[in-house]
């Protein structure tokens, strides 16, 4: 492992912020990097796995389930994987990280992009919509963070990026679920980036001793 451990964490409110990291990088800065992308379905995960493709990234394509494959599979083609798992599942996102490494490489750049809003004043949301809203939008990334990040402990490098919203950094009347689960979502990263930091130094401090 280097002695140089490099790590980045975006919280994106704006999802075109979420290909920042090729900001001054001649030519396909992804070329041959392995990307995962959950919510790669439809909407901004589709739109970000195809500009990584088009950077030259091999990509894991991760939807929800398994007859949803096709509608990827068909712009995917060579560039990458399809996977599937339910992100509220712990287990399936393991699975679907495994699924990758196996079949890709672990990933170098891993991107939460699966969420859902359902619209329901404070009052009217019940428990039900409050804990599948939060199950997706918050514990998802959790569970996909928690799977891939060993491995980008272990080579020394890595980029977390998850679309967050405006809605993570002001209220918002009708979406008291989302609000939620995205303000829980931005506010991760505070203690998200020392844990890595502590652990990249544990594991350089490790390698220059042997």
């Amino acid at each position: 492992m280097s002695s140089r451990a490099q790590y980045s964490l975006l919280f994106a409110t704006d999802p075109t912020s979420a290909l920042m990291v090729v900001d001054g990088r001649p030519g396909r800065p992804f070329e041959g990097q392995v990307v995962l992308v959950s919510g790669a379905r439809q909407g901004i995960g589709a739109a970000i796995a195809r500009a990584f493709i088009a950077e030259g990234a091999r990509v894991a394509a991760l939807v929800h389930k398994p007859e949803q494959a096709q509608e990827v599979e068909d712009w995917l083609a060579s560039a990458g994987i399809c996977v599937t798992a339910d992100v509220t599942n712990e287990g399936e996102c393991r699975a679907a990280v495994r699924e990758c490494e196996d079949q890709l490489g672990a990933c170098n750049v891993l991107v939460n992009a699966a969420g859902i809003a359902i619209s329901k004043k404070f009052v009217d949301t019940d428990q039900d919509t409050w804990r599948r809203v939060i199950a997706t939008d918050l514990d998802g990334p959790y569970h996909l963070i928690r799977a891939a990040l060993p491995a980008m402990l272990a080579r020394g490098s890595g980029v977390v990026i998850s679309i967050a919203s405006t809605a993570g950094l002001q209220g918002g009347r009708y979406i008291a679920a989302y609000t939620a689960a995205k303000h829980g979502l931005v506010a991760s990263r505070g203690p998200l980036l020392p844990n890595i930091r502590a652990a990249a130094s544990a594991s350089t401090a490790s390698a220059l001793r042997t």
